[in-house]
């Protein structure tokens, strides 16, 4: 007889971290469709970025005791093969792949590493797989997949998270802690204090400001990283220490982003952000660099500025515009309540999820007790 639900395996990491699988994971729990599918996660205990034997008898070992009808693959990367490995050894699994990112399209990676991950790991990946799901619309058109066009669904959107919010007595404090002025226009960056985030163009972007430099303005830096100490120095050796607040990483970045008024994102390569999804929650219009799938989370002109990656002149004259305007922050604000909200709702995110799910099960038949 047929199962009463059919069971899908999502690959995870640590379901104790925050953020990331796990906020995914619980939204799914939480969710409709787990009265329609039982979902289940598969956590290796170490991820090992390389072939790794151990580990494809660990997803072997765990799938063929579940026999689960889909296996959910995140990304194309070589942890997800070796998840893909096993699953193809358990009779009657569908192997589901979501890109999120390729590795190949990384700005810094070495070029023997790009070579290895797009002309060897993705394309074998891609090969296995039943089915593929992009986690944004243009991600569609990436010439890696073009070979695989039979195999594409429906792309499905990262979900919008939950943002709380802090009382204007709470704002006061954090900011008196920060040393930002009652009365200061502050943007947010928040992200990994690396080059691929396209930091050393917001260092020519502030370069550019420094002679027009808003009394307002202040910057807020929450992360860490390689970088940070020399994005430091540079913001000193620019003169504009003052007006720069490096926080560090924060385990709750939210009441950080409440105490702002726009979000900076300068990033060279993007998905589909979680952390403009955040700061949209948060109700902070972006200034962003249009890469990925930036432009189908913030359209320019509605829901903030989109500028060219790698322009720091660009970059800087859209936060002195935003910082400058109040009345377009408010207009941007009333549109990502209007339109960013329903997009990237639970409810539209799981139909959509659903519609790839159903796709993949009608592949062939569901599988027996």
């Amino acid at each position: 007889m047929l199962r009463e639900k059919p069971v899908i395996v999502q690959q995870a990491t640590d379901l104790s971290a925050i953020g990331g699988t796990t906020s995914e994971f619980n939204a799914l729990k939480e969710s409709s469709l787990s009265e329609k599918y039982e979902i289940v996660p598969m956590v290796l205990p170490k991820v090992h970025k390389r072939i790794n034997l151990q580990d494809i008898r660990f997803y072997y070992t765990f799938l063929k005791k579940i026999r689960p009808d889909i296996v959910q693959i995140r990304g194309a990367a070589v942890d997800g093969l070796n998840a893909q490995i096993a699953a193809r050894m358990v009779p009657g699994t569908k192997i589901l792949v979501c890109v999120y990112g390729m590795f190949s399209e990384l700005v810094y990676m070495s070029p023997i590493k790009r070579m290895i991950h797009e002309h060897i790991v993705e394309p074998i990946i891609f090969h296995m797989c039943d089915g593929i799901s992009c986690v944004y619309k243009r991600g569609d058109d990436r010439h890696q997949l073009k070979e695989y066009k039979n195999k594409l669904l429906p792309y499905v959107y990262n979900r919008m998270p939950s943002i709380e919010n802090i009382s204007s007595n709470d704002k006061a404090v954090l900011r008196k802690e920060l040393q930002i002025p009652a009365g200061a226009i502050v943007g947010v960056y928040c992200g990994r204090f690396n080059k691929e985030k396209g930091l050393s163009y917001l260092l020519d972007a502030f370069q550019m400001m420094k002679k027009m430099w808003p009394e307002h303005l202040h910057i807020l830096m929450i992360g860490d990283g390689d970088y940070r100490e020399e994005f430091i120095e540079k913001c000193a050796g620019i003169g504009i220490s003052e007006r720069i607040h490096c926080v560090g990483a924060k385990q709750n970045v939210h009441p950080y982003l409440r105490i702002s008024d726009f979000f900076v994102m300068p990033s060279l390569h993007e998905n589909h952000s979680i952390a403009l999804l955040e700061a949209l929650a948060a109700d902070l219009p972006v200034v962003s660099t249009d890469v990925g799938g930036n432009g189908e989370i913030v359209r320019d002109g509605i829901e903030g500025l989109l500028v060219p990656s790698a322009d720091g002149q660009k970059l800087g004259n859209g936060i002195l515009k935003m910082s400058n305007d109040e009345a377009l922050r408010r207009v941007f604000k009333n549109n990502i309540a209007e339109n960013a909200y329903p997009q990237f709702s639970n409810a539209h995110v799981d139909a959509q999820l659903d519609l790839v799910y159903q796709k993949m099960l009608s592949k062939g038949l569901r599988r027996q007790k």
